[in-house]
């Protein structure tokens, strides 16, 4: 897999295109929403999940749209807000349009999510020529301002496709899927740090550099554990050839060293999805084979003695109902699994821990028409009340000005369990 941000695309839509052949779409379980339709100059191809402010708005990035010029076919990619407001509408604003300044150095093609800090400021990265880390800071006047934090030269890293954590003292982490060791095309992916200095400069640290048998190209995002230990997965390379889940810990030398916890194979395929902590310090996440169907699959990692981690796949689908999970889960209270699956239209999903270790399977809402949205390549994100909200990739009622034949721009929706 080349680590380039349309390529990557490219390959999702591949990879789903193959999984139609024996899928049926379920019949939606619950009601869906769609809360704004993309048109193109607002934002096209969202590929990200949404995140809430304190206020109750949404924040997430579109792939394309924006401003259309000779660098970017189909626009260079937003940042949106979206705000609640009467008779439970929503209405959109533009946070920033890439491709703003001069030769596009503020970047462009953001396909991963946003990350707040303490103050309010939006963090993210762009993907395309080399790819960056920016900040978006709030101004009183209701603007944005947009500073390219680190922008990537390839030895650091390049392509960035997952979003940006912080840890208690605001330093940035995050990974690069290419760059680092010319092991593997176009570089075998980074994990990086960015702190800020007493002059107000960024300072970037390659924190461990993939080289093909230690996994490569990470696309998901990275999760702490209490102790500062970092983890995540590569969707290549390792012992069998399908990436794995890493956890990296930062030794008394100031080195940091990967632990292999789970090597992906060809009958679990690969992930390019972020994982989950729960309570007990289990680890989520999702693969897009699981079992050599090319299905996908839940899976838990669960901690045990002498540092050895067990694998359960929690579910296994089966391509009748959902199929091919490109983005991980989330939790609840009560211990409930959603996410989301992209073949075919797609489906918003539920699993239920039930008796004896089993999983149960309900599918919140398939998406089988264009004025719904279809194709939702990232996660959800819920409210306090439960309900779910998304983004898709393709459908809705707006066909022109974007990218991918006439298939509608993307929506944001809300399904409500």
């Amino acid at each position: 897999m080349k680590p380039k941000s349309a390529q990557l695309v490219m390959f999702i839509l591949a990879f789903l295109t193959a999984a139609l052949v024996s899928v049926n779409s379920a019949q939606a379980a619950s009601e869906q929403k769609v809360l704004f339709a993309f048109d193109g100059t607002n934002g096209a191809n969202s590929t990200a999940p949404l995140i809430f402010d304190a206020n109750g708005n949404l924040f997430g990035t579109t792939d394309k749209g924006g401003n259309y010029n000779q660098v970017c076919a189909g626009g260079c990619g937003t940042v949106f807000e979206l705000s609640p407001v009467a008779n439970g509408k929503w209405t959109e604003k533009l946070v920033y349009r890439f491709c703003s300044v001069a030769h596009c150095t503020d970047g462009r093609a953001p396909v991963a999510g946003l990350t707040f800090d303490a103050s309010g400021n939006l963090y993210g990265t762009t993907s395309e020529n080399g790819g960056t880390v920016f900040q978006l800071r709030p101004g009183t006047d209701g603007k944005w301002t947009e500073t390219v934090l680190h922008e990537f030269k390839g030895k650091d890293g390049s392509t960035p496709a997952a979003g940006i954590i912080l840890d208690a003292s605001g330093s940035l982490y995050g990974t690069a899927s290419g760059g680092g060791s010319n092991s593997c095309s176009g570089g075998c992916g980074t994990v990086f740090k960015l702190s800020l200095g007493t002059d107000g400069v960024w300072t970037e640290t390659v924190l461990y550099a993939f080289n093909g048998n230690n996994g490569s190209h990470p696309h998901g995002n990275l999760v702490f554990d209490g102790s500062g230990n970092l983890y995540g997965t590569t969707s290549a390379g390792s012992t069998r050839g399908y990436g794995n889940v890493f956890k990296l810990t930062l030794g008394g030398d100031g080195k940091w060293r990967e632990k292999v916890l789970r090597a992906f194979s060809a009958t679990s395929g690969p992930s390019i999805a972020g994982l989950m902590f729960d309570s007990t310090g289990n680890l989520y996440g999702t693969t897009s084979a699981e079992g050599g169907t090319f299905f996908g699959s839940v899976f838990r990692l669960a901690p045990g003695e002498n540092g050895k981690w067990t694998n359960t796949v929690l579910h296994t689908f089966q391509g009748k109902r959902a199929a091919t999970p490109l983005a991980g889960v989330i939790l609840d209270a009560a211990g409930n699994l959603y996410g989301t699956t992209g073949a075919i239209d797609g489906s918003v999903f539920e699993l239920s821990p039930g008796a004896s270790g089993t999983w149960k399977l309900k599918i919140l809402h398939s998406f089988n028409e264009r004025m719904g949205g279809n194709s939702p390549f990232a996660g959800v994100t819920a409210d306090p009340a439960g309900n779910l909200y998304g983004t898709t990739f393709q459908g809705g009622h707006n066909r022109g000005n974007c990218s991918q034949g006439g298939n509608g721009c993307g929506v944001v929706f809300e399904v409500t369990p």
